[in-house]
């Protein structure tokens, strides 16, 4: 069961055997994929608890594969439903996140079952605010083995949401445009089109206008795919003080 801003999203049912040699958490966190894991096929997707157990008004629209996007991508139940994705914080995030989103996990006869499941049925629930000693003490209660748990963002902080802000930059070639770079995506391939790029310019720059006051505690940057080593040693300013010198990539 996946939620969003304390409500239910989704319900994932898988119907054919897990391969061995697939990542269920790398699947639903960091890339959503069709290998071993197709609608229809694989699994179903249902809107409602009471839909799952009765296996009516299953979804019929998914697509996969972008590296970073988890799920479920765009699937929806009957077309294309965008921005609805789970992406962890150092892949740009969720979108429209006011309140964190959660996975609940269950197992057993019977599944999905309620959370308050019966004997012999375990479970675990766990939102991105909990630090991994917590993830990790909520998983051995309820007898999962141990896992190196590791939380990519600090506690009491959160990613400014950046869509929409102005943003600007030293110049524009091929269509580049500074805004791309706040459009929601960390896709780093050019022909995703989410790359800005500058003519070569001497010193160029980019920056944005957060739009009010803040505490800025770090600054995420996504390079392109190819020549990385293109955006190594710059400087990272805040109100025109100097917060980070020297910055390599790649």
């Amino acid at each position: 069961r996946y939620k969003r801003n304390g409500d239910v999203h989704s319900y994932y049912v898988r119907t054919s055997p897990v391969p061995s040699d697939m990542n269920p958490y790398d699947v639903f966190t960091n890339t959503w994929t069709d290998e071993a894991n197709i609608l229809g096929q694989d699994f179903q997707l249902y809107s409602y608890e009471w839909q799952a157990e009765a296996g009516t008004n299953a979804w019929t629209y998914c697509n996969y594969g972008i590296q970073g996007i988890g799920y479920p991508y765009e699937c929806g139940e009957r077309s294309r439903r965008q921005d609805q994705w789970f992406a962890l914080p150092e892949n740009g995030g969720s979108k429209g996140l006011e309140s964190g989103a959660s996975f609940h996990i269950h197992s057993g006869l019977g599944c999905p079952s309620p959370v308050n499941a019966t004997e012999g049925m375990k479970s675990v629930t766990f939102d991105m605010g909990d630090s991994a000693s917590s993830i990790n003490a909520q998983l051995l209660a309820a007898g999962f083995p141990e896992v190196d748990v590791r939380v990519q963002s600090h506690a009491g902080l959160i990613w400014l949401d950046l869509r929409g802000k102005v943003a600007f930059q030293s110049s524009t070639a091929a269509g580049g445009v500074a805004s791309r770079a706040v459009d929601g995506h960390s896709w780093a391939r050019w022909e995703q089109g989410s790359c800005t790029y500058t003519e070569r310019d001497q010193g160029p720059w980019w920056s944005v206008q957060l739009g009010g006051s803040y505490h800025v505690a770090a600054v995420r940057v996504t390079s392109r795919d190819r020549n990385p080593h293109h955006l190594s040693g710059f400087y990272v300013y805040v109100d025109g003080e100097e917060c980070a010198p020297n910055v390599q990539v790649g």
